[in-house]
């Protein structure tokens, strides 16, 4: 099972749930399993936004310190290695693999956009009304 956030703006919970349910299925089965308010809960958001957007470079910092260690210890050309390479150039453009490298993202009612840096959601609070901003967990099998 893989597990994301996401951000959204909506009216009240039932239309994020609405929304998040709507744009979730784009990728097939899922389950919306938690919602939270921002200016209800806002710790609490800003805690697992931190914690998620923290995953994203874990994930960079993983591949990064697999190079390192073994650059110069195996071919040039071995596929693995170089798939590290790649990992490195699609994480510094914003590209994640659905779903197991989705941490974070936001919904702006168009396209998702991944929060992999904490200045992303800082624009999205500033920009919009607090009591309008939805985090929800969506889980998929």
């Amino acid at each position: 099972m893989y597990t994301y956030g996401l951000i959204l703006i909506a009216d009240d919970e039932y239309n994020a749930k609405s929304l998040a349910s709507k744009y979730a299925a784009r990728y097939g089965e899922f389950n919306v399993s938690s919602c939270i308010n921002y200016s209800s809960e806002s710790k609490l958001f800003e805690d697992t936004v931190s914690e998620l957007v923290s995953m994203y470079k874990g994930l960079y910092e993983a591949s990064e310190n697999l190079i390192k260690k073994f650059e110069g210890k195996v071919p040039e050309d071995d596929y693995i290695f170089n798939q590290l390479k790649d990992n490195l150039k699609r994480y510094e453009n914003g590209k994640y693999a659905y779903p197991e490298e989705w941490k974070l993202v936001y919904h702006d009612g168009n396209e998702f956009e991944h929060i992999d840096d904490y200045k992303y959601f800082e624009e999205i609070k500033n920009n919009n009304n607090p009591d309008n901003i939805y985090l929800l967990i969506i889980d998929i099998p």
